[in-house]
């Protein structure tokens, strides 16, 4: 399995910089933001796509897809700004060459107490049609979030309801083992057909979303491993941290999911 980086481009711009210096890929690719990805001119995107293309540093995955003034359910919802944000990341991912749109945006799913969690599912269920309808060439992933971030798709089974809605084999599932660690997701519980559909992990460390390290608690190693073993039709891994030294953390970090997959082998 492949390991990335979530990273700003901010951040990518450090480790360009590195890559100048050091004859050494600290990743096998990048995840970016889509909301950033968003904000460039098609000029700038394909010459962001030149530069990853020129350091060998493919762009796997989109988070942050959405910024939060775009809803996906309740009254705020536009229909034609959700529509214009996802022809315009998928544009950009068509130039990145990126095939796959993580859809968390904790933000941007926040239920009012005013709507139902049925009415809410029936207005979600639509939003992931209009974007897979308009992102044909990418899959569209949905990820559950802990509660601490939003108040809906807390549980991985919600999120699996919602996909067999639609039945769409190019929408499927982002794991990512921050929030299943969080909101104890019991890995047992959840059938082969979910983790048929998981196509994409995400991961960080549950104390204070770090990136892993020497320091990351043992329990939470032992969960991601089995996550690892279950998640058959991953094809990447991509740490979504925050960090102080991207560099040394991202170093350590990678050596750690090396470890995990050479563990995972045995």
């Amino acid at each position: 399995m492949k390991s990335g980086f979530c990273v700003s481009l901010k951040e990518l711009k450090t480790l360009i910089r590195y890559l100048e210096k050091f004859d050494k890929k600290p990743m096998d690719f990048v995840d970016l933001s889509g909301t950033e990805i968003c904000r460039l001119t098609e000029k700038e995107t394909e010459a962001l796509a030149e530069c990853l293309n020129k350091y060998q540093i493919p762009c796997m995955g989109i988070h942050a897809s959405f910024p939060a003034d775009i809803k996906f359910i309740g009254k705020e919802k536009r229909i034609t700004s959700l529509e214009d944000h996802t022809r315009r990341l998928a544009e950009r991912c068509d130039i990145l060459g990126c095939k796959k749109i993580g859809i968390g945006s904790p933000g941007s799913r926040f239920r009012d107490a005013d709507i139902s969690e049925k009415e809410a599912d029936e207005q979600m269920v639509d939003t992931l049609y209009r974007i897979r309808q308009l992102a044909q060439n990418q899959m569209i992933l949905l990820e559950n979030i802990c509660p601490a971030e939003t108040n809906y798709i807390n549980s991985a089974r919600h999120a699996e309801a919602l996909i067999n809605r639609l039945d769409d084999p190019g929408i499927g599932i982002i794991c990512d083992i921050y929030h299943f660690f969080c909101c104890r997701e019991k890995l047992d519980y959840l059938t082969s057909h979910f983790w048929s559909k998981v196509f994409y992990l995400h991961i960080a460390d549950p104390v204070k979303r770090r990136y892993l390290s020497r320091n990351t608690d043992n329990a939470f190693i032992q969960y991601t491993l089995k996550v690892l073993k279950k998640a058959y039709r991953a094809d990447g891994i991509s740490v979504e941290a925050s960090t102080e030294n991207i560099i040394e953390e991202l170093m350590e970090c990678r050596a750690i999911l090396q470890l995990l997959e050479s563990e995972m082998n045995l």
